[in-house]
């Protein structure tokens, strides 16, 4: 009698339950306060900074593995596939901030793109640490398969990253934020200086954004006088290079906007046929709005058609005598043979690109560093004795898992590959989660740089676990938390700082991890 009570009631209430739990799931946002934001935007211009100036000429526009301040040791002149790949992803990421336009970073990214494809490669692999100046390899000689495989993964959110700007404007809001976030880094005397451009400037505040209005203020930018009232330092420079480069590639890529504001009065009253007047205003508008890059050519080759076909009709119906009116459309056309072209060509540069990087991605072999009979990949292959490394990423937690992905993604290795991974669990205070080799946050988080999260999945599940580890180990060790692979305070002989893997004993399979 009992088991059919509690059949039934389970009955009575399963569609209420099935309902609950067929509900999407929401996850709740964590709203950052204005301030917040600010602060973070000031972190990401200032770690901009290193990429900025030490991806160089002298250092074949490659990043160097770091700068050291005190001791004073200054660049270390060498880098690694996983350092070139965030270099390469720490451009497409400054335009996205808006600390560069389109155009610097093609610039930047076609010239780290050439070096990478001029270096000698191993079945297309990257030696594991190369010399910035002279582009050779570090002996001994090393292919790393994580490193590979952070740069192949990193080269195809390039392109995909890359082939966004094609569908985006040239001119974004967030440029205007960026030169706030490049002044508010200068300090207290930049914040006053933006708080009075602010003041003097109508700054466009919502999209769609007139292309006009933005000619406005790089051209008020460019004369400001504020600016030369701040003392000359590392981040005045940076404010007025940055002003300098979005005012020069305005001027590059459009017509100047001030044609339409001083159309003639011959094609803006009845002395011309309302066609014409139609035209123009259609012409204006055409002009000053502000469209994806990949559309402006066809724009552009429409306003020369149109502007032709004015021209004909002018002088078919004798309108000959309003000079000033035809001279302005001759000019008009002219700037946009001019803008069509330079749309054009960075448009190809563009393509280039992304063929080349496309190109270098599909000549990475990672067949030879896998093995078929573990159905894991090895730590790297030594080209000193030409062998593989017999030992083997075989945890899930770990930052290998980011090369298994994509090489299962491209049918470089089966699927039973991902599967192959242990996933060997262990519990602190109630919480389970995935034990990785050496309990850092590199292990757990670095893939997550490119990779999506999935809530509530094993992966998700150990990501919260590890954080929640690494808090509690520093609580321990009256320490802050947030500690993974990095320098530490060991000087070599050469006053240079030590590195090494920093992580959490109880999340680390290696022995030894509490003596770190």
């Amino acid at each position: 009698q009992l088991s059919a009570i509690g059949f039934g009631f389970a009955w009575f209430f399963s569609p209420f339950i099935g309902y609950l739990i067929s509900q999407d799931y929401r996850e709740e946002s964590v709203e950052m306060t204005e301030q917040q934001k600010q602060h973070l935007r000031m972190i990401a211009r200032k770690t901009w900074r290193f990429f900025e100036e030490f991806m160089n000429e002298k250092n074949h526009y490659l990043p160097p593995d770091n700068y050291q301040t005190d001791p004073p040791r200054g660049v270390a002149y060498r880098t690694s596939p996983t350092n070139i790949g965030l270099g390469l992803l720490s451009v497409l990421s400054a335009r996205d901030f808006g600390f560069i336009s389109t155009t610097e970073m093609v610039d930047r990214l076609e010239k780290t793109i050439a070096t990478i494809d001029s270096i000698e490669k191993w079945n297309g692999h990257l030696p594991n640490w190369i010399d910035t100046r002279t582009l050779k390899p570090l002996h001994p000689i090393y292919i790393s398969t994580v490193d590979s495989g952070n740069l192949l993964s990193y080269l195809i959110t390039l392109k995909e990253g890359l082939k966004d700007y094609l569908q985006k404007p040239l001119v974004e809001l967030n440029m205007l934020q960026s030169l706030r976030d490049t002044l508010y880094c200068a300090g207290d005397e930049g914040i006053q200086c933006t708080e009075d451009m602010m003041l003097c400037f109508t700054f466009p505040i919502i999209e769609p954004i007139s292309l006009g209005s933005w000619q406005d203020i790089m051209d008020q930018l460019e004369s400001y006088p504020a600016f030369d009232e701040m003392k000359q330092g590392h981040w005045k420079s940076k404010v007025m290079a940055m002003v300098q480069m979005l005012h020069q590639d305005f001027h590059d890529h459009y017509p100047p906007m001030e044609l339409f504001r001083n159309i003639p009065l011959d094609l803006r009253e009845s002395k011309v046929p309302p066609k014409i007047v139609e035209m123009v205003k259609q012409l204006r508008s055409d002009c000053e709005k502000n469209h994806a890059l990949e559309d402006f050519p066809a724009i552009y080759e429409t306003s020369i058609r149109d502007i032709e076909t004015m021209e004909k009709i002018l002088h078919k119906e004798g309108y000959q005598n309003l000079q000033e009116g035809i001279t302005w459309l001759t000019t008009l056309k002219n700037h946009l043979v001019e803008s069509h072209t330079q749309m054009l060509q960075l448009i190809e540069r563009i393509h280039n690109l992304l063929d080349y990087i496309e190109r270098i991605a599909d000549t990475m072999d990672f067949v030879p560093l896998y093995s078929k009979r573990k159905q894991l990949f090895s730590i790297g292959y030594a080209m000193d004795s030409q062998k593989r490394t017999p030992s083997f990423y075989d945890l899930l937690a770990s930052e290998a898992r980011q090369t298994s992905y994509v090489c299962i993604a491209k049918g470089i290795v089966p699927a039973t590959h991902w599967f192959r991974m242990d996933r060997t669990l262990t519990t602190v205070d109630g919480y389970k989660g995935l034990i990785s080799w050496t309990g850092t946050m590199f292990e757990y988080l670095m893939p997550l740089l490119i990779m999506k999260k999935y809530k509530h999945s094993l992966l998700d599940e150990s990501y919260a676990f590890a954080l929640r580890c690494q808090m509690k180990y520093a609580k321990q060790r009256n320490m802050p938390w947030g500690s993974s692979e990095s320098a530490f305070y060991s000087l070599d002989k050469n006053h240079d700082y030590q590195y090494k893997a920093i992580g959490i004993p109880w999340l680390g399979l290696k022995r030894g991890l509490v003596k770190d």
